[in-house]
């Protein structure tokens, strides 16, 4: 077990300055049971920058926890402009949001970060406390800041988020949804069993399923505008 303020497992850093992409290729083996110290951070993987890119094509992210007093971390962070691809393998069983992808810069023009789903499985995850609001969403996917999160396979399944969407948070961000699955997850105490669409974000859907979702209003998607 590792343990850090962020980036638990892998923690990629990609300056400003940098000119060419920092990557990890992830082609098998596990990153699990890490732990994040710090409040709304990443438990296992960390990607920073605008050259930061992270591509799994097969093994496991599981089993990490971060969750730092009653806020929710995730277990994968995108940030400040950072890149994932998931082409396969599996994003599972984590405390805190499977994938949180955000941007947070002190600086404009902001630099937004994105997520590429191809294949693989989001399954699993969940978020239990009441504070941290945003976080306390999206127990599979956060996406939020203006971030980009397209889902052209795989599957988004069996998560459990304890306020707004079970599968998808998309908060002010865009989702783009070409093929993939998203089934049985559950916003527990909220909308958005599936999807939850909130505060200006944009859902663009010309694919996939989205079935058997649970939630105390709009089971499959709940478009929220506050």
């Amino acid at each position: 077990k590792n343990e850090a303020n962020n980036g638990g497992g892998v923690y990629i850093n990609s300056r400003s300055s940098d000119t060419s992409f920092t990557i990890f290729t992830m082609k098998g083996g596990s990153i699990s049971g890490n732990l994040c110290r710090k409040n709304v951070e990443a438990a296992a993987v960390y990607v920073k920058g605008k050259n930061a890119k992270f591509v799994m094509n097969y093994g496991l992210i599981e089993e990490n926890i971060a969750q730092f007093g009653t806020n929710n971390g995730c277990a994968v962070k995108v940030d400040m402009g950072g890149y994932f691809e998931l082409n396969g393998g599996t994003i599972s069983n984590n405390k805190g949001n499977g994938v949180s992808v955000t941007t947070y810069n002190w600086n404009t023009p902001f630099v937004y970060s994105s997520f590429t789903m191809n294949d693989g499985t989001i399954t699993g995850n969940e978020t239990t406390t009441t504070s941290g609001a945003t976080h306390a969403g999206g127990a599979g996917v956060l996406v939020e800041d203006g971030c980009t999160f397209t889902m052209n396979g795989g599957a988004i399944t069996g998560n459990t988020a304890f306020s707004y969407g079970g599968g998808i948070y998309i908060v002010d961000a865009t989702f783009v949804m070409n093929d993939g699955d998203i089934t049985e997850n559950t916003a527990t105490n909220e909308g958005g069993g599936g999807v939850c669409v909130s505060n200006g974000a944009t859902m663009e859907m010309f694919g996939g399923s989205i079935t058997e979702n649970n939630a105390q209003y709009g089971g499959g998607v709940y478009i929220n505008s506050s």
